[in-house]
Order: structure tokens, then sequence, then C-alpha cells
């Protein structure tokens, strides 16, 4: 958040000042406005359990659902289990959109497996619906896929699309894809390049990947002007 925020340069000489830079571990708890509340509880030498976010509620939601589901898993049994599981105070920009629409359009039918009578297209119409939520709620298709992006990949665009459209679709089918290809891969870059097999080669996101490929270890200058005014929680970003 706090390099969303205030920026790279802010972020790097906060790091500096807590002794946390380059960051290799948690961060040590320095008195400052920027760690308060259960953020506190994150800092290196104050950590006694594991707090909630919005990244972890995901996760947990994806086995869940996996459990209930397994692999045949779709986008209406994503719906229903935002529904029945996921507090509507737990999601933010996209999901909480989707999940207010959901809201109005369903039945108690639905809710319980019955049939869906609304377009399911309808729920990921929002203003943040190319942003970077649906990234962070689909890597445990590929924590559980070892070495089969395709489905990893396949099950991440079945979730991402309930709140999502177009480009982040694809960035989430991308990175459950490399999760699943990181285990059968003798390096980093070999699994990035791998993972480009199990997305749309013509889409934005494979791209995005190719650009960050080619300026790895260089300026940054290149990526910076390609999305130069996009949101910093972009999916590209």
């Amino acid at each position: 958040m706090m390099s969303m925020r205030e920026g790279k340069e802010f972020m790097e000489k906060f790091l500096k000042e807590a002794n946390s830079y380059p960051l290799r571990d948690y961060i040590n708890y320095v008195d400052s406005p920027y760690i308060r509340g259960v953020n506190i509880g994150c800092c290196k030498g104050k950590i006694k359990k594991a707090e909630q976010d919005d990244d972890i509620t995901y996760l947990v939601l994806a086995l869940m659902m996996l459990e209930n589901h397994g692999l045949d898993l779709t986008t209406d049994d994503v719906a229903r289990s935002w529904i029945n599981l996921l507090p509507a105070g737990a999601t933010f920009t996209a999901e909480r959109e989707a999940y207010l629409k959901l809201l109005s359009h369903i039945d108690m039918a639905y809710q319980f497996g019955g049939e869906r009578k609304f377009d399911l297209d309808l729920i990921s119409d929002n203003e943040f619906n190319d942003w970077i939520g649906a990234q962070i709620r689909i890597d445990m298709y590929g924590w559980v896929l070892p070495g089969n992006p395709k489905l990893a990949a396949d099950l991440a665009r079945r979730d991402a699309k309930l709140s999502h459209r177009g480009c982040a679709v694809e960035c989430s089918a991308y990175i459950a894809a490399l999760a699943a290809c990181i285990p059968n891969s003798n390096n980093r870059d070999e699994a990035v390049e791998q993972a480009l097999e199990f997305i749309d080669k013509d889409s934005e996101a494979t791209e995005a990947v190719k650009l960050a490929q080619d300026n790895k270890s260089k300026d940054l200058g290149p990526i910076l002007k390609k999305y130069e005014g996009m949101s910093p929680v972009h999916s590209f970003e």
C-alpha cells in the first residue's frame, strides 16, 4: 500500500530507515504512522499470528471451493461460494461491485444450487474489472496442480470472470499457470516463459510479460512509459 500511495522512492527511503532494505525478510518494526493497527503484527519481532487480509481470504476460499466442487468448478460455483462463504466486508473494488450485483440479481434458489435466471456477464460490468483483484484470488489453482498449468489457467479464468474481464482474466490465468510451472522448471526464467504457452498469445497479458522479459535487470523506463497513467493496482502492474 505504501508503494502504491507514496511511490517507489518513498518506500525505499522508509525501508532503509527501518534497516530493512533490500527487502529480504519481514520489515523491522519502527514507530511510524504507516505502521499501525494490524500492520504492527506483521513486522519482524511483533508477529504472533497470520493477520487476515484479502489475499489470504481468497486463497482459503479457493481451496474450499476445490474441496467442495473439485476440478469441475464453474463460475456459478464461485458466485454461490461468495454469497455463502465470503463476507461482503471482505471484498473490495471489483469484487465488492460484483458481490452487490449478485445480491441484486439472484434468488434464494440460485444461492443453494438452483437455476441461474440472470446473465452472468452482467456481474463483471464494473469500473474496476481490469484491476488486479482477480490475480490475488487464483494462486491456489496453480499450487494444487503442479505440472498442470493448462488446467490451473482454466480454473483461474472460471474464477476471475465473475468480477473481471479481458486482460485481467488472462493475467490471472497467467499467474495460475506460472504457479503450476514453477515446480517443474529449472529456474524462474524458464517458468515465466513456459507459462506463456497457456494464455492467449495475442493478449495484452502476453505483451506485458514479454515487455517485462525484455527489460529485466534494465532501466524500467520502457515499462513505466507503456503503462503510464494506469492505476498502480491495474492487472498489468
